[in-house]
């Protein structure tokens, strides 16, 4: 078989509204402490997070050793590490959906 090596990532996403979300998408951004851009994750995301809870989600890349934004995310220190979200649409439990330019 052929052995690959992959970027593994684990978020925790938070739902502060007064109702539940049961599906999201949109971009994560991992920056350094200078804010500069180490690697951003298109995500689409079917499992639901209750009314002001909080949901784990983890998931991978196939590192590519010629990928700069690879060789940054795998050599930087978790502490080090900040991270956004840009939602670009979220459905939640009441049947409303937002969409976000």
């Amino acid at each position: 078989g052929i052995y690959r090596d992959y970027l593994a990532y684990q978020i925790e996403f938070e739902n502060k509204k007064d109702v539940g979300v049961r599906a999201f998408s949109g971009i994560v951004g991992f920056f350094d402490l200078l804010d500069n851009k180490i690697v951003s994750l298109r995500v689409s995301i079917n499992d639901p997070i209750p009314a002001n809870g909080k949901m784990q989600w983890a998931g991978e890349t196939a590192y590519n050793e010629f990928l700069s934004s690879d060789n940054k995310a795998r050599s930087a220190r978790l502490k080090n590490i900040q991270t956004t979200f840009r939602p670009t649409k979220i459905l939640y439990d009441d049947g409303e959906v937002k969409e976000f330019d």
